[in-house]
């Protein structure tokens, strides 16, 4: 197979080229794919977005690197989904044309002209710009895949989990056939996936010998053009949080003070300020499939029990769609799995630039943030508390439907167990008898209030990998640092044994009464990005929205509050997956999405 030509279209907004009948999965007509000789042409171009305003639904080119192009692997297959042939070209074998300039939503047009070889049946073909590795065999061939095979085939097209900020590297942004449903209208359950563009008689030409190429005949050529559709495999979002110059504990925006319980036992009142730590993505998909998946997706998304109207996602006539099913919460042998980070890992800046991998695995409608796979924005933060004119970080918990200073806590646990060791009974201990039970006392006395405050710590509740309710804390003893100089050392071990687990039930007590830690101040806010505001999708009733990352659309955030205290983290180096706290007062973080061309989803967010 040669490829004398090529020039394509790669802008990262919408075409604007008319769909002729040949891109149409219906139309099947026969060749003779005998004859040796034959040749097609192929136009690369982004989805068509039709006559819509720019104004209404936006779109932005995005930076240089987004479309530049590496290479571009063709999958051509025949009536039985056998993959027939494949070919890679370079960037040097890569001729530009900027015909399509006169188009603001494309940054260039361009063919390519493909020879076939004799005996196949070409039928179809699924075009892949930037082909990641995973398409290649150890011999750094193209790997020839089964229509079935590549429309399972999964990979990380975000670039690597390394920090927070994932990218991709200047001409490494895959892009592969546009997927849509062949039904025009939005009525049933959905129709057939359309994914690889049909080759028919009518793009197949041949070529004489020592042939003259006419403008006349360039024409002709061009009319049996295939068009092949491209989009983006990733999505991107990018966000910028306040630099929390104001703070407030409440909505009202009026009060930045808190009162709080201090060491003394006394209510105090605190100014609360904020710094920001860093801003960053989590729950974001580990993997996404090459070709967009929109199998079983129904039309209707009930918008009279949802509060969700009017989001026709499929768009048979412009060659694209606006949803997807994701790999999310498959097993990790079928590409499923999630990124979370720990609040250390949010580097310390407010802006965000991120590639991910689409995410739309909670799959329809949500009340408010209670969406436990969604992606979510997340804003990393820091609270000081100002006190006598001293600022310092605010080590603080949430106890008891109140809020106490860290320290205190710890003091209010030491008294209760040192109260509830005085109250043990030693006489019915083993081997405490009449002679030596005021020895045990006193060698218990040296268990003082000071002692225990000062062995008592805080630490986060669960295993190091547990994530569910990772706000919440422990107190915890330790307990060797108790010696209670006893000789006899099998009373010793009896009597320490009892002190012990005297004073873990303490705490056991107080800890089961649920505590939550804001250690050091530090404290995160989120919300889900939201799907929304274009198509005609307007979402809303009873705090229902529709959540989710669909490939080739830029969610672009705008944070315009915060307020609260945020969601408690107590251990840096603990993975988070955004939750709220139970039985707490409110926190919000407020932002605007915006869905660009790459779609882009504005959204306006308040965080809490």
């Amino acid at each position: 197979m040669r490829i004398n030509r090529l020039i394509y279209a790669l802008g990262i907004g919408c075409t604007l080229c008319a769909c002729s009948t040949q891109d149409d999965p219906k139309v099947q007509e026969e060749q003779d794919f005998t004859k040796s000789n034959k040749y097609v042409t192929v136009s690369i171009v982004t989805p068509n977005d039709g006559t819509r305003a720019d104004d209404d639904y936006p779109f932005d080119d995005g930076d240089a690197k987004e479309y530049d192009v590496n290479s571009v692997a063709f999958f051509f297959y025949d009536n039985n989904n056998n993959c027939i042939d494949t070919e890679l070209k370079t960037a040097k074998d890569i001729t530009m044309d900027d015909n399509g300039s006169e188009n603001p939503a494309v940054t260039v047009i361009g063919t390519v002209e493909i020879e076939l070889a004799a005996n196949r049946a070409y039928r179809n073909v699924i075009a892949v710009i930037n082909p990641n590795s995973s398409l290649f065999d150890s011999n750094n061939k193209l790997k020839t895949l089964s229509k079935t095979d590549i429309l399972n085939h999964y990979a990380n097209y975000s670039g690597s989990k390394t920090t927070q900020v994932e990218g991709v590297e200047k001409g490494n942004f895959t892009m592969s056939n546009s997927v849509y449903v062949d039904d025009a209208d939005y009525t049933g359950t959905g129709g057939t996936s359309y994914v690889a563009v049909p080759i028919t008689s009518h793009n197949i030409y041949t070529k004489e010998k020592n042939e003259v190429l006419t403008e006349e005949l360039k024409a002709e050529r061009a009319a049996k053009a295939i068009n092949i559709y491209v989009e983006r495999v990733c999505a991107k979002v990018t966000a910028t949080a306040p630099e929390f110059k104001t703070f407030f504990i409440e909505d009202t925006g009026d009060s930045d003070v808190l009162k709080v319980i201090t060491k003394s036992g006394e209510e105090a009142t605190l100014k609360i300020s904020a710094t920001l730590k860093g801003i960053g993505l989590s729950v974001t998909s580990k993997n996404a499939t090459l070709l967009k998946n929109i199998d079983g997706l129904s039309f209707d998304f009930d918008g009279a029990t949802t509060g969700i109207t009017g989001f026709k996602w499929n768009d048979y006539g412009h060659k694209r769609s606006y949803w997807e099913n994701t790999l999310g919460t498959k097993k990790s042998e079928e590409g499923g799995g999630y990124n979370y980070y720990t609040w250390k890992e949010y580097s310390e800046k407010n802006t965000l630039t991120s590639y991910v991998n689409p995410n739309t695995e909670d799959e329809t409608i949500f009340d408010g943030i209670e969406a436990d796979h969604t992606t979510k924005l997340l804003v990393a933060a820091q609270l000081k508390y100002t006190l006598n004119g001293e600022t310092k970080n605010l080590d603080l918990v949430r106890f008891s439907g109140g809020y106490w200073m860290a320290d205190y806590l710890k003091y209010y646990a030491a008294t209760r167990a040192y109260d509830n060791i005085a109250n043990i009974d030693f006489t019915k201990l083993e081997g405490v008898t009449t002679e030596n039970v005021e020895t045990v006392k006193t060698a218990v006395e040296a268990v003082t209030k000071d002692f225990l405050e000062t062995n008592i710590s805080l630490t986060s509740k669960g295993a190091s990998d547990d994530k569910v309710k990772a706000y919440l804390a422990k107190l915890v003893f330790d307990s060797n640092k108790l010696n209670l100089g006893l000789t006899d050392t099998a009373l010793k071990t009896a009597v320490e044994k009892k002190v012990k687990e005297e004073i873990e039930e303490t705490l056991k007590d107080i800890t089961d009464r649920q505590i939550q830690y804001w250690k050091d101040g530090m404290t995160y806010f989120y919300l889900p990005i939201r799907h929304e505001g274009f198509t005609g999708l307007i979402g809303g009733k009873n705090g229902k929205y529709l959540n989710g990352v669909v490939r080739n659309h830029m969610y672009n955030i705008t944070i315009s509050k915060i307020w609260g205290l945020g969601t408690p983290v107590n251990d840096p180096e603990k993975p988070i997956d955004p939750e709220r706290p139970e039985d707490a007062p409110d926190s919000y973080m407020t932002a605007k999405i915006h869905v660009l061309k790459w779609r882009v989803v504005s959204n306006d967010m308040i965080l809490h």
